[in-house]
């Protein structure tokens, strides 16, 4: 499995995790190159092309900056072995949805499963609707029966940092994009 993201956070080790569970090598790519938990390997984001040629599984959970929208075009896409599936969760703007649709319709590669969108909801005459083999979600993979307690309990974490005059988690970098 390649797990690509712009830096290993929550989610991508979350993913990685329940990955290695079921004995899949995981290999991630980030901006720095620096190992993370749950990771058998990791790669700076640079080492895109020579790495995303052994993926079975394209999984992206990227913010969406300057530096990640259209990070995965069709030439990216040519590049997976023809079994690759291709997930995205992060956000709309990181693939190229034309071709997405393009590659899956000339079955280029197994599969993808899309839950973001350039546009949201995506419009009734989007040509993604027609697309074989992709799955279609509307913006909830983080959507689960626990989610709205993962909400509070980081809330409440993160008001307990704030009262001891600490670092709070998951803050906002606004020059970093994300």
């Amino acid at each position: 499995m390649l797990y690509f993201t712009r830096k290993i956070n929550y989610l991508g080790s979350a993913i990685a995790k329940r990955a290695q569970a079921f004995g899949v090598k995981t290999i991630g790519l980030n901006k720095s190159g620096n190992s993370a938990e749950f990771f058998d390997k990791i790669f700076p984001i640079s080492m895109l092309e020579n790495i995303i040629v052994r993926a079975d599984f394209l999984i992206l959970a990227l913010p969406l900056t300057n530096d990640t929208k259209l990070i995965i075009t069709e030439k990216e896409l040519n590049l997976l072995p023809e079994s690759a599936v291709v997930i995205n969760l992060g956000r709309g703007e990181l693939i190229s949805e034309e071709a997405i649709a393009r590659v899956l319709s000339a079955k280029r590669i197994r599969g993808a499963a899309l839950d973001v969108f350039w546009q949201e909801p995506l419009p009734p005459e989007s040509p993604l609707w027609q697309t074989p083999n992709l799955l279609i979600t509307p913006h909830m993979a983080a959507k689960t029966n626990r989610f709205l307690d993962r909400c509070i309990d980081t809330f409440i974490q993160n008001y307990d940092l704030y009262i001891q005059g600490k670092s709070l988690m998951n803050q906002a970098n606004f020059v970093q994009g994300y």
